[in-house]
């Protein structure tokens, strides 16, 4: 075989002399009439003169490559295609990646093939000629190794789509929709895709086949941001690489357009896109392990592809197939990067193993927390049949900062509601510690005022980082006298049995703000059937979010329209009624007491 290639671009709309004498010297052989009927699509002639067999037979003309929109095929003076590439399917069943056009030569007979490649936008393609036993034995191999490709990366589709649903992991994601580009990519440069999927005339092979350009670049973008973890090493510099691979789908609308303006994009995609995620890789390096990795491994086809630019421009020969060298260069690549994002999973798996165990010690001990803080609070008020007390209490989370308690003082009755600043376990903790304060105190204190002066003292050195406002009342069984002492907590209320509503006690600082300082009270008179209500910040505050703060009531009004009310169904009414203003992160610890003196006659 000794093939003499010559070619020249075509165009219906070039007619230049030039161009004429070029037809006249490169197509003598090709009738006149065959050419002046070209259609105006960019067309490639190529001439190639087969010479003297040993023996008469048939011949076996292959091409690597289908990424063109027909191949006619010329023998010697013939006007009639002696096959025609975008019409025909392969002819040899076990070859079913390359179209191939049979020719019968005589022996010691040589013949000129005229071969038309009509829409070659991107024809980096081999020739070949082959005898029946070379062909059968060259398919085979070819059926072999891209069946072992295809079913390696279909294997790993299908595994990685399942995990996705499993792991939910980011790099998951990005593996997945690489490797699906790499598949349509190659199922589109070996020819699959036009031979069984999208034959020559159909809607998808005009359109789709261009966009596969792209589709592995912009999934390997995804893939380089997940594995890296790019956005925590740079933000911005993640949003940049976001960006352009979004950019690269332009392809997608681009092929409705212009399929030639699309595969020259996708061309240079291709030369930019991977060698610029390799040196973005490189420079990651000394702040991610991970982008060395990635960098050894995404280079692996880089340097495939250079060997084999190398070999076309006639540098050297390769001792593989040129489809073969690229195509085992991507199958080391994505089993590399398998095996990566498997040891990725399984390490992230272990971690949250490892953090499900760790949250159900945390979540025993705040149920453990949870059951200490609720004995701390008073679970029944038998031990005072003087008063009628109802209680609410509802923590934002398992533990919260709002703690109440009742005391003997002789005759009297304390009640203390404390708030401490803040939620959840370390407000608890400081609800204990007002806890010990109070029961420290109050034994030796004789009025409200010296029980909050006693406990700001004691909690002083504790509440460094942490405040508690307070309310502390002393109720005489006998008279109805009330003593009432405030530190920076919300006023108190004595609803009369008229419906009014009273505002009682002083204003003060906080707890723990000023260990020197010393509470103020104030005395009241409490009459049978009046009700004392008590309450934290938690039942009313409603924060400013300028949605109709304005129109939300006043606890003063609150507990005026749900005086018809008593018990558990006043405070549930008092607090829906704040509640049906704030947002669901807007809530907090709530506490309402209701104590009801009903006369000296009660009393045992």
């Amino acid at each position: 075989l000794q093939p003499c290639l010559q070619f020249a671009r075509l165009s219906a709309q070039d007619a230049s002399p030039r161009v004429s004498q070029s037809r006249s010297l490169h197509y003598q052989n090709v009738n006149q009439d065959l050419i002046r009927t070209v259609d105006p699509l960019e067309q490639i002639w190529l001439r190639c003169e087969i010479g003297a067999p040993q023996e008469t037979g048939d011949f076996i003309l292959v091409f690597s490559d289908l990424r063109i929109d027909l191949i006619d095929v010329y023998l010697g003076d013939s006007t009639e295609p002696a096959f025609q590439g975008g019409d025909a399917r392969p002819d040899f069943q076990s070859n079913f990646l390359r179209p191939n056009a049979t020719i019968r030569l005589e022996k010691g007979a040589s013949a000129s093939l005229w071969i038309r490649l009509s829409g070659a936008y991107n024809v980096p393609t081999d020739i070949s000629v082959y005898g029946p036993m070379a062909f059968q034995k060259q398919a085979r191999m070819q059926t072999f190794w891209q069946s072992m490709f295809f079913g390696i990366l279909l294997v790993m589709i299908v595994f990685y789509g399942i995990g996705l649903f499993a792991f939910k992991d980011a790099a998951v994601r990005g593996y997945l929709m690489y490797l699906s580009g790499v598949t349509l990519y190659f199922l589109y440069r070996t020819g699959m895709y036009h031979t069984y999927l999208a034959p020559q005339g159909d809607f998808w092979y005009n359109t789709i086949t261009a966009p596969l350009l792209v589709l592995p670049y912009s999934g390997g973008l995804l893939f380089l941001r997940t594995f890296l973890r790019l956005n925590r090493i740079s933000a911005k510099l993640d949003t940049w690489v976001r960006s352009f691979q979004y950019l690269l789908l332009i392809a997608l609308p681009l092929a409705l357009l212009s399929r030639s303006m699309c595969i020259g994009f996708g061309l240079w995609v291709s030369v930019i896109v991977g060698p610029a995620a390799w040196i973005l890789s490189w420079s990651l390096v000394r702040k991610s392990r991970s982008a060395l990795l990635f960098s050894l491994i995404w280079g692996i086809p880089i340097v495939s592809s250079i060997i084999e630019i190398l070999s076309k421009e006639g540098f050297y020969a390769l001792p593989v197939p040129r489809e073969a060298l690229l195509q085992g260069a991507i199958m080391i690549e994505v089993l590399c990067f398998a095996v990566l994002v498997g040891l990725r999973i399984r390490s992230e798996e272990r971690t949250r193993q490892t953090q499900a165990v760790r949250l159900a010690l945390i979540q025993k001990d705040l149920i453990r927390a949870q059951e200490i803080h609720s004995d701390l609070l008073p679970g029944n008020t038998d031990a005072f049949p003087e008063l009628q007390i109802h209680t609410h209490y509802q923590p934002m989370s398992y533990l919260g900062g709002d703690y109440y308690s009742f005391v003997r003082h002789g005759r009297r009755v304390g009640i203390l509601v404390a708030d401490v600043t803040g939620h959840g376990l370390p407000a608890a903790l400081d609800a204990s510690a007002v806890h010990v304060a109070h029961q420290t105190i109050y034994k030796r204190s004789q009025s409200a005022a010296d029980v909050l002066s006693g406990m700001n003292e004691f909690l002083a050195p504790v509440s460094s980082y942490r405040f508690t406002s307070a309310v502390y009342v002393i109720l005489d069984t006998d008279s109805g006298a009330l003593e009432v002492s405030r530190a920076g907590h919300p006023a108190p209320y004595i609803l009369r049995s008229d419906g009014s509503v009273v505002e009682v006690g002083p204003e003060a600082p906080l707890l723990g703000m000023r260990p020197e300082m010393q509470y103020m009270q104030l005395e009241y008179q409490l009459f049978p059937e009046d009700r004392l209500i008590l309450y934290t910040d938690g039942v009313f505050e409603v924060p400013d979010r300028g949605q109709g703060v304005e129109s939300v009531p006043s606890m003063q009004e609150a507990i005026r329209r749900n005086s018809h009310l008593d018990g558990e169904s006043f405070a549930v009414a008092v607090c829906s009624l704040f509640a049906a203003f704030r947002a669901q992160e807007d809530q907090d610890d709530v506490t309402l007491l209701q104590i009801k003196w009903e006369g000296p006659q009660t009393v045992r």
